[in-house]
């Protein structure tokens, strides 16, 4: 069937395939986004533990596991790899390639995000509740999510907690921002990935971050928020949290009060090159 005559589709565009409006007039796009040092530092490591296709063409990757994060390995992500040509903006040019320079260039709007074909972001530093938030966006514009699967589950169990904790630190304090202290952007739920590098702040001297920061990179810092390289972000969007689970309000019931509306809207997950 064709999806515009679908209530139940999940379009998966590929990596290196291109997002565009006409994409999105006929479903949610959510898509995912990541810090540039971050990036550049994860797809070292990944080359460097003999993964992907890339590092068979470029020199200059880890050789000591399971962290690469020697001092020679170090020396080589800073000089060999990062120096080569072909790495070189690879993720500026990446980005363009999945959502259209011209068209992000040419968009007046105040917020630059608008010229995206996007209708949700998930920020890979914040995954389970970017995640969670835009679901939940889809949920409310008439989507179906499945709350009951075991991941989507333990996502929102994983993040009542966190919210939990900081609404009690609040209480206390006045403080409102989440408790990330047990997160990690390389373990969003506790168990889907491995620690496969040091901390990204390691790898990189002044140097090496601004020019990653002022680079061809810099656009990705400045649309969306990114501080520095291997730093914080500023929030863009307001999320939206998960109930307490102190809460009377069973969540089930809460998200079944969407169960009368026409569920004519289908969810096209784009995942972004890594």
């Amino acid at each position: 069937l064709d999806l515009a005559e679908r209530n139940d589709a999940l379009m998966y565009i590929k990596e290196f395939d291109t997002a565009d409006p006409i994409i999105q007039q006929r479903a949610f796009v959510v898509s995912s986004i990541r810090e540039p040092c971050d990036q550049f530092l994860s797809l070292w490591a990944y080359g460097s533990s003999g993964r992907g296709a890339l590092h068979r063409n470029v020199d200059g990757y880890g050789i000591d596991a399971p962290y690469f994060d020697s001092p020679r390995d170090i020396d080589a992500f800073r000089h060999d790899w990062l120096g080569n040509r072909e790495i070189k903006g690879m993720i500026a040019r990446r980005h363009h390639q999945s959502f259209g320079k011209n068209r992000l260039e040419d968009t007046n709007a105040d917020n630059k995000l608008d010229g995206y074909p996007v209708d949700c972001w998930v920020y890979v530093d914040d995954f389970d509740a970017t995640m969670y938030s835009c679901l939940r966006e889809y949920e409310i514009q008439g989507g179906h999510v499945d709350w009951t699967a075991p991941l989507l589950s333990e996502l929102v169990k994983d993040l009542q907690k966190k919210y939990d904790r900081s609404r009690r630190l609040q209480k206390l304090d006045g403080n409102t921002a989440i408790d990330r202290s047990n997160y990690t952007k390389n373990d969003p739920l506790h168990n889907v990935q491995e620690n496969h590098h040091s901390d990204c702040s390691k790898y990189f001297d002044e140097e090496t971050a601004a020019f990653i920061r002022y680079g061809e990179e810099e656009f990705i810092y400045d649309y969306f928020g990114y501080e520095s390289c291997c730093g914080g972000r500023k929030p863009i969007n307001k999320l939206i949290a998960p109930p307490p689970t102190s809460s009377s309000l069973v969540y089930a019931e809460e998200v079944g009060e969407l169960e009368e509306l026409d569920y004519s809207l289908h969810v096209a997950f784009f995942i972004s090159p890594t």
